[in-house]
């Protein structure tokens, strides 16, 4: 139960982060963030998917994985828009 509720308040990080460091994230995003939380807790604990699809955990790494790195793209080019790509870059960033 305590993980349900977890889930809910993960729901309105995104919009505490836009009110707070005025940061929208795009729908699309957004639409994928809710689509893990659901596949994770939801089904994931509440369902039993994590005992009855051995794979289920693996799935929802490589998905974390997935919107991470999308997100770091996404922070850096609204870092980029905001300098009008006056911003220099090393090459190390990507690492």
């Amino acid at each position: 139960m305590l993980q349900c509720a977890l889930g809910i308040y993960a729901v309105f990080i995104p919009d505490m982060l836009k009110k707070r460091f005025d940061f929208g994230f795009p729908t699309s995003m957004y639409a994928l963030y809710l689509l893990f939380l659901y596949c994770a807790i939801f089904l994931g604990e509440v369902e039993s998917y994590y005992a009855n699809f051995p794979i289920w955990d693996d799935i929802l790494h490589g998905f974390s994985g997935v919107m991470s790195a999308l997100f770091g793209f996404m922070l850096f080019a609204v870092v980029m828009k905001r300098n009008n790509g006056t911003t220099s870059v090393s090459p190390l960033f990507s690492l």
